[in-house]
């Protein structure tokens, strides 16, 4: 490709990427029923008043001083995304503090709204093993609420170990309740604990063959609508985490035949799904990795060596199952049963095809608009390449990476059973749109690359104030 080409293909993609966002918040701003009057939309139009406005002022400072030190410094990336996570904090705090209710901004999430019920359940059941043990029975007893039964054990553990760990309050501040000093502590740690993902997709990126692409995939995560806005939800802080942790184990088993490797991704993933069955689509994506990415080799060896990767995955998988069932008589199998019959009696959606149909268009098109649109451009345009580079027959790593996410999201759209709040429930799969993106990003080369980055930066924070002040999370 040559300069001139080259520098038309950045000109037209940092032009879609304002095109998009201005039209996404024209939406936002005047109230354009374009996708909020399908039916099943979850987040209606919404002006929420922000006294404390001025505060975007330094969260976008500290998102772009974050963004910036990450940048610059490729080859101190640890040190840098220590900061970007520091960075990403403050961000997300700042724009909860702009409605001018102090910490109520973020508490409100865990008080009255969104999950409080995990939030009240942690204080009436203390013992962790006999949630773990138990938990089946103590939802039939109704010793645990209706919500608890959405959701498998691990879920209430991490509100448990969040209550017990904010007894540290108790040094600096005696009198107060156990239930505020659970989400002050909440407020000020999980915003924190959302960041920690951006020490993962650099790894991805390595694995896939470009550095950068994982820098410029955690500054992408960072800043991000829904990651921003979401707050004290586990869909936001963890769940991201705990999807991209056994895929990284499983893409570095598949690129460098590391059967340890393979056997900490078969054993991450069980706890993921102890926590959230929300990563079962992961069950689909690994393999999907494993059939696609490229190993070393030649073709008989590698074929070979996917399958034993494959075999030691799916062997240390039913280890963990037998040693959770033989230490708690955890029955996973049980649990996601339970976990859909409360769902079907909760939600009473007629999957009709015509209901499928309509239901995949409308999560698409949410998880997209909370995502924030320059990143689900960058990830699509990315995704399109690599159909062309399969075409040819000329797949790579990263092609095969953001192939098998297309492919999982569309699965998700058409074979779920989402009704509308995307938004939210497929954030687990933020990590693996970003990396691809960080990667469109990477190929238009350093200065273009890096022009092209702070244009989409910019973009998604002024969809995060846009979001905010017309639509918000609440």
């Amino acid at each position: 490709m040559d300069i001139d080409a080259a520098t038309r293909k950045s000109l037209a993609l940092a032009t879609a990427i304002v095109g998009f966002t201005a039209c996404h918040a024209a939406l936002l701003t005047y109230r354009i029923p374009l996708v909020h009057s399908r039916e099943g939309w979850f987040w209606n139009f919404r002006r929420t008043a922000l006294p404390g406005l001025w505060l975007f002022l330094p969260a976008i400072a500290f998102a772009f001083l974050g963004a910036l030190f990450l940048a610059r410094r490729p080859s101190r990336r640890w040190g840098a995304i220590a900061v970007l996570i520091l960075a990403g904090w403050i961000t997300q705090v700042s724009f909860a503090l702009m409605e001018g209710k102090g910490l109520d901004g973020l508490q409100d999430r865990m008080v009255s709204t969104g999950h409080a019920g995990f939030a009240r359940e942690a204080l009436r059941t203390d013992d962790y093993l006999e949630v773990a043990r138990h938990y089946e029975s103590l939802i039939a007893g109704h010793r645990l609420s209706g919500l608890c039964s959405t959701k498998p054990p691990g879920q209430l553990l991490v509100y448990l170990l969040t209550l017990r760990a904010s007894a540290i309050l108790d040094l600096v501040a005696t009198g107060i309740g156990r239930f505020t000093r659970l989400t002050i502590f909440a407020s000020l740690t999980w915003p924190l604990m959302t960041y920690l993902v951006c020490l993962v997709m650099p790894p991805m990126g390595v694995q896939l063959g470009c550095r950068r692409a994982g820098a410029w995939a955690a500054i992408l995560f960072a800043t991000a609508p829904n990651v921003t806005l979401v707050t004290l939800h586990l869909d936001q802080c963890l769940y991201p985490l705990l999807a991209a942790c056994p895929a990284l184990l499983f893409l570095h088993a598949a690129r460098r035949r590391a059967g340890w490797s393979a056997a900490l991704a078969g054993v991450t993933l069980y706890l993921g799904l102890f926590v959230t069955f929300s990563l079962l689509p992961l069950v689909l994506l690994i393999p999907l990795l494993a059939l696609l990415v490229p190993s070393p080799g030649t073709a008989a060896g590698g074929l070979r060596a996917r399958a034993r990767v494959v075999a030691i995955f799916l062997a240390a998988f039913a280890l963990t199952d037998i040693a959770f069932r033989l230490s708690l008589d955890y029955d996973i199998a049980r649990r996601y049963a339970g976990v859909i019959e409360a769902h079907v009696a909760w939600k009473h959606v007629d999957w009709t095809p015509l209901t499928i149909r309509h239901y995949a268009l409308l999560n698409v098109a949410e998880f997209a608009l909370w995502s924030g649109l320059p990143l689900i451009l960058l990830f699509a345009v990315r995704a399109i390449r690599a159909l062309g580079r399969a075409g040819r027959r000329r797949l790579r790593a990263g092609d095969a990476f953001v192939l098998a996410t297309a492919a999982t999201l569309i699965a998700m759209a058409v074979l779920g059973r989402t009704a509308a709040e995307s938004g939210r429930l497929w954030m687990f799969m933020l990590p693996f749109l970003c990396v691809p993106a960080g990667e469109e990003i990477a190929a238009l080369g350093k200065e273009r690359g890096r022009a092209v980055l702070w244009i989409a930066v910019l973009c998604q924070l002024a969809l995060v104030l846009a979001t905010k002040s017309f639509q918000d999370f609440f």
